[in-house]
């Protein structure tokens, strides 16, 4: 009888064949080996899925699923009925992770009840420098996350969670948004439990490639950046919300008015005016900490 590994790792493919390799051997090389991958080829057109499928031959723990393209959201959630483990992380693609990151984790969760294990990344740019450094602090509560680190609190990738906290998320409503789900599903994922464990290590690297889906700007990523900030506190299910989740709404009013973003003047005026608008709650209460 197949004994169910204790970690799951769930990563969505589209057209990363340079990718893969460099992802998927951070994974090999750790110290630990009772995982397994779950590779979600979502109708790539390159040779990453030829690869996907040799890997499946060579290593057991190696699952890859093929689907017609519908776009990373319907990708994650199918891996996540894929998973068997008792703990389930996310990659992306392009993406890897800290050689130690698996074996720590699994002398941490042998004393640890916790359900959620929090830990930190470094973002990297297409020449290897490091943009960015971010982890938390050993000593942090939930709470603490949600006042002290928006990125560490919506990244859905520096954290590994127990099958249990997926229950009774809203598949349905993540794959109806089209860009920022993962931080809706990560809102969901953290409300469905107290038990967090803080790991201040940057296990995680981000990179960042120009050009990128997540780096372009448009109405849409606009539109629904502003949607998930609105649905933060009901998500969390907090009487009153964070720190995090304020700068989170001001962020999203920022897209309006990027000054990367070419528009006409008459946009200009009109998303100003939205601007207005929206969260003026969040504005009042960030005033505080900034003046």
């Amino acid at each position: 009888m197949h004994t169910p590994p204790l970690i799951s790792i769930i990563i969505p493919v589209y057209n990363v064949e340079k990718y893969l390799p460099r992802c998927y051997e951070s994974i090999r090389n750790q110290k630990f080996s009772d995982w397994e991958i779950i590779f979600v080829d979502d109708g790539s057109t390159d040779s990453s899925p030829a690869i996907l499928d040799n890997w499946a031959i060579e290593e057991a723990r190696v699952k890859v699923v093929h689907k017609a393209n519908e776009g990373v959201r319907f990708a994650r959630n199918c891996g996540i009925k894929e998973a068997t483990g008792d703990f389930i992380m996310f990659v992306d693609s392009d993406d890897w992770i800290d050689p130690r990151l698996l074996s720590d984790f699994s002398e941490r969760q042998k004393s640890s009840d916790a359900e959620i294990f929090v830990y930190g990344f470094k973002r990297i740019d297409e020449n290897g420098e490091i943009q960015r450094e971010e982890f938390p602090e050993s000593s942090w509560k939930k709470a603490d996350l949600l006042n002290e680190s928006e990125p560490l609190a919506f990244l859905l990738w520096n954290k590994i969670y127990a099958r249990n906290v997926f229950v009774d998320i809203s598949y349905k409503y993540i794959e109806e948004i089209e860009f920022a789900e993962d931080t809706y599903l990560t809102c969901q994922l953290m409300s469905n439990t107290e038990k967090f464990e803080f790991i201040p290590e940057a296990y995680y690297f981000w990179f960042v490639r120009t050009g990128s889906f997540s780096q372009k700007m448009s109405d849409t990523k606009e539109k629904y950046h502003i949607k998930i900030a609105a649905e933060f506190q009901a998500a969390l299910k907090l009487e009153s919300e964070p720190k995090v989740c304020l700068i989170k709404k001001l962020n999203a009013k920022a897209h309006l008015i990027n000054p990367d973003r070419e528009m006409s003047r008459s946009e200009f005026f009109s998303n100003c005016a939205e601007w207005n608008s929206l969260f003026p709650e969040a504005d009042k209460i960030l005033s505080e900490y900034y003046t």
